[in-house]
């Protein structure tokens, strides 16, 4: 087994996915645990000094997470999001941790397999909104953007937030002048699910998003409308000005709140000199009148009926 680890740590082209695969199967089929792996890579997990060692230990618990999760047993899924929690601090390895904690998140969805108990997916969340994901690159912001999103639809979310965690004012920072139309996606669907998620009853004593809808509306939503994205020709997710403005419109009508704020910037942008402007505004307003309820909507329509 060592022999393995050493070519997941150190082995280059083939190797590494080959050793990585041998661990996966000697995981499946018990010939080791877990957590004799953890000891296994504790030298180059510890290593100060070889950080690419380092990201690449992470990246193999990472996938141990979400490609064996049956290794893993009711006494390991703790012990391993702390573990990775912790590494979502070290900017080599937050992408491949991100993606490790999402993982074990996702259980949820997996019937028969051993659950993150409550109190540690509120632990996880806890080190994960004292990243600043703007300071990352791309892999890293878009593998923040998924486990936000995960933490926000998942049943994490309100313990989180009871728990004090506020994920509005994170969502909110988290995407502060992103510009990737690949992160932009993911962040515009963080935005929505932030919005529904302080909508459920037992959050009603809950102020985040009261405190902080301006900042996440300002942030998240008005920079992206109108849409102005023209996608480059060498577009590799070919990620359309469409798609983008879509999301806009779902994350403007996410919560009834918004209301206040986005009937007054679309009332101004069917005022204003650019076409493109108020065709998005016109496409925006019936879908998020819709999403709002006429009761939201219905003290800020005045300056609408002029046009």
């Amino acid at each position: 087994m060592e022999q393995l680890i050493d070519q997941v740590v150190v082995g280059t082209a083939a190797a590494p996915a080959q050793a990585t695969a041998a661990l996966l199967a000697a995981l499946k089929n018990r010939q080791l645990d877990v957590l004799g792996l953890v000891a296994l890579l504790k030298r180059p997990l510890t290593d100060d000094v070889g950080h690419e060692g380092r990201a690449k230990a992470v990246q193999l618990l990472s996938t141990v997470a979400s490609e064996a999760p049956e290794a893993l047993l009711a006494g390991d899924v703790g012990v391993i999001a702390d573990f990775l929690a912790a590494k979502l601090k070290d900017w080599r390895c937050v992408a491949a941790a991100a993606a490790g904690c999402q993982a074990l998140l996702l259980r949820h969805t997996q019937p028969g397999l051993a659950q993150l108990p409550q109190q540690a997916g509120v632990g996880l969340v806890q080190q994960f909104v004292g990243i600043h994901v703007q300071g990352l690159d791309y892999k890293g912001r878009s593998a923040c953007y998924q486990l936000l999103l995960e933490v926000l639809r998942g049943p994490y979310g309100a313990a989180c937030a009871l728990a004090g965690i506020d994920l509005v004012s994170f969502t909110a920072l988290s995407m502060e002048n992103e510009s990737d139309p690949r992160c932009l996606l993911h962040s515009l669907k963080c935005v929505q699910a932030a919005g529904a998620l302080y909508q459920q009853p037992a959050l009603a004593g809950v102020s985040h998003l009261d405190i902080n809808l301006e900042d996440l509306f300002d942030i998240g939503i008005c920079p992206y409308f109108p849409m102005m994205f023209k996608p480059p020709k060498d577009n590799p997710a070919a990620i359309t000005r469409e798609q983008l403005l879509a999301h806009v419109v779902d994350a403007m009508g996410c919560c009834p709140q918004f209301a206040a704020l986005a009937v007054p910037l679309l009332s101004e942008k069917m005022g204003s000199s650019l076409s493109q402007a108020k065709a998005d505004a016109l496409l925006a307003l019936p879908a998020c009148c819709k999403a709002w309820g006429a009761a939201a909507v219905r003290p800020f329509l005045q300056p609408v009926r002029s046009y």
